[in-house]
């Protein structure tokens, strides 16, 4: 079987509902965004050394497929799904920054992203993360209902938090002091 299927070839792609769409399309572009920020939490669980990162990483990386094939399908489709975000993600994520928060001491200025090649990872997830968001906006406004998940934007919104904590805590792992616009 090939990997090459050629149906994409005229510009177009079909939903996890089979509904056909431009590849331009705000959708499309939105669950693409979120691929990146998985590939580039990928390539920062492979950079990081600290077991407790990686492992928080892929576990994120999971969820992130979850929210993926939810936008990926119409909202009619989205409630067949065998698996969707619910308000436990939201909960475990918010626990994780919660913990985070308390182990990493963040001053109160801008912290200039770079310091290990992970963290530098993290923080590229973290900005792909906040277009994500963005385009769950969009997409809302265009389509109004164009989510049938209530719990995909604060999953989100938190998500991006949860990078940033990743980040610093990298960073301290590492014994860095945050590189910081003064």
């Amino acid at each position: 079987m090939s990997i090459s299927t050629k149906k994409g070839d005229g510009g177009r792609t079909r939903l996890l509902s089979g509904e056909e769409v431009l590849k331009s399309s705000t959708r499309t572009s939105t669950y693409g965004d979120l691929d990146e920020a998985v590939s580039m939490m990928g390539l920062a669980r492979a950079l990081t050394e600290v077991d407790r990162i990686g492992e928080h990483l892929h576990a994120i990386q999971k969820v992130c497929f979850i929210v993926g094939a939810e936008l990926a399908a119409s909202p009619s489709a989205a409630s067949g799904l065998k698996v969707r975000l619910d308000v436990d993600h939201l909960k475990s994520l918010e626990e994780l920054g919660h913990e985070l928060e308390e182990e990493v001491e963040l001053p109160p200025v801008f912290i200039i992203p770079g310091g290990t090649p992970a963290s530098a990872a993290l923080d590229v997830a973290r900005t792909v993360v906040r277009r994500v968001e963005r385009g769950v906006v969009s997409l809302v406004q265009e389509e109004g209902n164009a989510l049938s998940n209530p719990s995909i934007m604060p999953y989100l919104n938190r998500l991006s938090d949860i990078l940033f904590l990743l980040a610093r805590l990298e960073e301290k792992a590492q014994g860095l002091v945050y590189d910081r616009v003064r």
